[in-house]
């Protein structure tokens, strides 16, 4: 992987680019605006240069996200990668609604958002259907299956305040830890999953069980941008971000998902 470095608002050395090279080539291009906030990034797959992603932003006055604009070459018929997304604030800055309208098929959703005096969500709404929540006098979640112990938590936890267990009628899920209090594995009945690190983020796990797997990832600035698997139908996968969240998985073997 090779990183990109240029001038952004007369300031040199700021980051521009990256490319990975591998079963694909995947190049990512990065525009600022005046306040040096990105506001478009363009993701092309090999020497095609076709878009896997195209991403715009758009903020308001107060630096708040207030426009996403999202589209692919690759994947024209996929509405997750061709979208418009728009957000309205209130006056404390909490988002109020949340609409996106996917270009290729002309269909939009839309969530509104309603707030008490301290800032909980007590009331969705999405497109006419609206979901309510109720808190306690300490914020917490009173609607049915919130059960809290005596210091307010939901599910179970050690003595040294670590998530040691969550269970429902359905499953059961125990964490193990190392000595610096990162997770060591996770146990289901699918499985045992060990997670391994480097300079403090997971960069290869290992699950044990019916059909064993393990993976190793490229990480840069503390985020996944590759793997690679024992599954040898698809051994590689390249992930592409969009405001901190995976917006597009590429396998190496072609295959795409959103």
């Amino acid at each position: 992987m090779t990183f990109s470095y240029g001038t952004v608002n007369h300031t040199y050395g700021e980051l521009i680019g990256n490319k990975i090279v591998g079963s694909k080539t995947i190049k990512k291009v990065l525009s600022y605006d005046g306040f040096g906030r990105a506001n478009r990034v363009v993701v092309t797959q090999g020497q095609s240069q076709n878009t896997l992603l195209d991403l715009n932003y758009t903020y308001d006055s107060k630096g708040k996200l207030q426009r996403v604009v999202v589209s692919s070459e690759i994947l024209p018929a996929v509405p997750e990668s061709n979208y418009q997304r728009e957000l309205l604030y209130d006056g404390l800055g909490q988002v109020r609604q949340d609409t996106t309208l996917y270009t290729n098929t002309n269909t939009s959703t839309t969530k509104q958002y309603v707030y008490d005096g301290n800032s909980n969500i007590i009331s969705i709404t999405t497109d006419g259907k609206t979901l309510s929540r109720s808190y306690n006098a300490i914020d917490q979640r009173t609607d049915p299956g919130f059960q809290y112990d005596l210091n307010g938590r939901l599910y179970s936890y050690a003595s040294d305040d670590q998530l040691f267990q969550v269970k429902n009628k359905q499953a059961r899920v125990s964490f193990d830890y190392h000595g610096n209090g990162a997770l060591s594995s996770h146990n289901s009945s699918a499985g045992q999953t060990s997670f391994f690190y480097d300079s403090g983020g997971v960069n290869a796990t290992k699950t044990d069980g019916a059909q064993p797997t393990s993976a190793s990832y490229l990480l840069a600035s503390g985020s996944r941008v590759a793997a690679y698997s024992t599954d040898a139908s698809n051994p590689s996968t390249y992930f592409i971000e969009s405001q901190g969240s995976i917006a597009l998985e590429m396998a190496g073997a072609g295959d795409t998902s959103s």
